[in-house]
């Protein structure tokens, strides 16, 4: 009896610790755009192959909408996925600071201003490392940050998920259990 209420108070206090952790969250615009490419693995409404990968994919599907269809939830994934996902939007955001960065650097080697020195050009090259990570973070960024992302993010989706998916009628990635 003690044994079980040691294991007990540990699993309670286990849980308590990751319940503290908080998860991580992907800037919305990331999120959305990821969702809807998604989407299209789930193919046309009322089809058999939706039925099969809706199978595959329950555990990443939200409730169903008024139309009986259900979508991508994200906030599904487990913690290490959300992890990646988050260390992949600040790499694809960091790569297209270091883009914003160079073009801004040759769009500067263009003009037609006098020489100011060293220290000048090195004011300048930290105005330009400001304001590309800058244009990267935001919303309103070229794009460049979220094209990479929805593209590489769906290969670590595709592991957390498909790689573990059973269907409606026990089969996992497959085969019978």
């Amino acid at each position: 009896m003690t044994t079980t209420r040691l294991s007990t108070d540990m699993a309670s206090s286990a849980g308590a610790q990751t319940a503290s952790a908080p998860r991580p969250e992907l800037r919305e615009d990331f999120q959305v755009e990821l969702e809807r490419k998604l989407e299209g693995w789930l193919g046309l409404p009322d089809t058999p192959q939706r039925a099969k990968v809706e199978g595959l994919v329950a555990g990443m599907l939200g409730k169903p909408d008024e139309r009986g269809l259900r979508h991508f939830d994200l906030s599904k994934l487990d913690d290490e996925k959300l992890h990646e996902l988050k260390k992949l939007q600040k790499a694809s955001e960091d790569f297209e600071a270091v883009f914003v960065k160079g073009m801004l650097s040759k769009m500067r080697q263009t003009s037609f201003s006098e020489e100011s020195g060293p220290m000048g050009d090195m004011a300048r090259d930290f105005m330009d490392q400001a304001v590309a990570e800058s244009v990267a973070k935001s919303h309103s960024s070229l794009g460049i940050a979220k094209t990479v992302f929805v593209e590489m993010a769906q290969r670590v989706v595709n592991a957390a998920d498909l790689t573990k998916g059973t269907t409606p009628t026990g089969e996992t990635n497959g085969k019978k259990d």
